[in-house]
């Protein structure tokens, strides 16, 4: 089991470009699970932080030895933000609600999906997602790999998108992209999409709201999107104040409440998994 969670470290460092967001997901998976008493959590989880730290090594390199290159989950310099305002806390909350609820409802879409199965279900659902991009390309005149790919590299021209109806079409088209990929069982992960889509809602916001400014907005979209999908706000807000640069101390009570409120609605709100885990065992002989 500690080599199972050191390679889990590992990996997660490796994705999210550092140890510490591996430290802090794992840590709080681990801690809700309740598989691993309190007394034993830290003992439990050190050997892999140690594991996400020497890997890191590979990445950052040593002396002379420039490391391995990799696209690291990363933004453009964001405009400054100097102090909270009432405005963008307000717009921001809402932002974190819908940006909670469309998550949500695409891994509901994911699941029925999947439920769906029929033969061929990877085929058909590869050429709608080829066919989104497609229509997205013609529409928006912008790169199709803005709703093919996972969205870690393409974070930096999500926040330099200077239209609101582009960034709409991208939150429908990659959204849409997003549950057809998780339903049909495509390879990847539900994250990295979750938080292309928070942020390209959260510019979007940004251009069409009035007072509403893209940093908080963009940390607001970050935190949202990682704990609807995750569900776990800790990890949520740390990744969100990394991401944020400068000014991650101004806009952390944001994020803050933008994990919370994330959580809440993904808590509250039905887990496809969990009705289904349900609809199994009710099923099942007595």
């Amino acid at each position: 089991q500690l080599l199972i969670l050191a390679g889990a470290f590992a990996a997660i460092a490796a994705l999210f470009g550092g140890p510490l967001i591996a430290a802090f997901l794992l840590f709080e998976v681990t801690a809700a699970g309740g598989k691993v008493s309190a007394q034993q959590i830290g003992r439990a989880l050190l050997p892999g932080f140690v594991a996400a730290g020497t890997g890191a090594v590979l990445f950052t390199g040593v002396a002379g030895w420039t490391g391995l290159h990799q696209t690291n989950l990363a933004l453009p310099q964001l405009p400054s933000y100097d102090s909270l305002r009432l405005t963008d806390l307000a717009w921001c909350l809402t932002l974190a609600v819908v940006i909670a609820l469309v998550v949500v409802a695409l891994r509901h879409l994911a699941h029925a999906i999947a439920v769906l199965g029929p033969a061929g279900l990877l085929i058909v659902a590869g050429l709608l997602v080829g066919g989104l991009a497609v229509v997205f390309r013609a529409a928006a005149d912008r790169p199709v790999d803005l709703v093919l790919f996972s969205g870690q590299a393409e974070l930096p021209d999500i926040v330099a998108e200077g239209s609101a109806s582009v960034l709409v079409l991208l939150v429908v088209a990659k959204g849409l992209a997003y549950a057809l990929s998780l339903g049909a069982g495509f390879r990847g992960g539900p994250v990295f999409p979750a938080i292309a889509l928070g942020v390209a809602a959260a510019v979007a916001a940004a251009e069409l709201l009035p007072g509403l400014n893209t940093t908080p907005a963009v940390a607001a979209g970050i935190a949202a999107g990682t704990t609807a999908v995750l569900k776990t706000p800790f990890t949520a807000v740390l990744l969100a104040s990394l991401l944020m640069g400068a000014s991650a101390f101004e806009v952390a009570p944001i994020a803050v409440l933008a994990a919370a409120i994330a959580w809440v609605v993904a808590t509250v709100l039905p887990n496809p998994e969990d009705r289904a885990q349900r609809k199994l065992v009710d099923a099942a002989p007595a």
